[in-house]
């Protein structure tokens, strides 16, 4: 039998998969252009967690280095 992930890993699962849906490479994201929504928002906007799992799935994600910046 195989265990279910654990909460927490789904929500980062998720964020990756929606990144990677819209054509992303979630190692080389780009940078936010000023004054327009960036590559978060976007992935965000297409998941229905709230916006502080959001937030700290982000930041688990990034504190791994599984999600960067370009």
């Amino acid at each position: 039998r195989s265990r279910p992930i654990p909460k927490q890993r789904f929500q980062e699962e998720e964020i990756l998969r929606v990144l990677k849906e819209a054509g992303h490479d979630p190692v080389k994201l780009p940078k936010r252009k000023s004054g327009k929504p960036g590559v978060k928002a976007d992935a965000r906007g297409r998941l229905t967690l709230s916006a502080s799992i959001f937030d700290k799935a982000w930041e688990r994600l990034s504190a791994a280095k599984e999600i960067q910046y370009a």
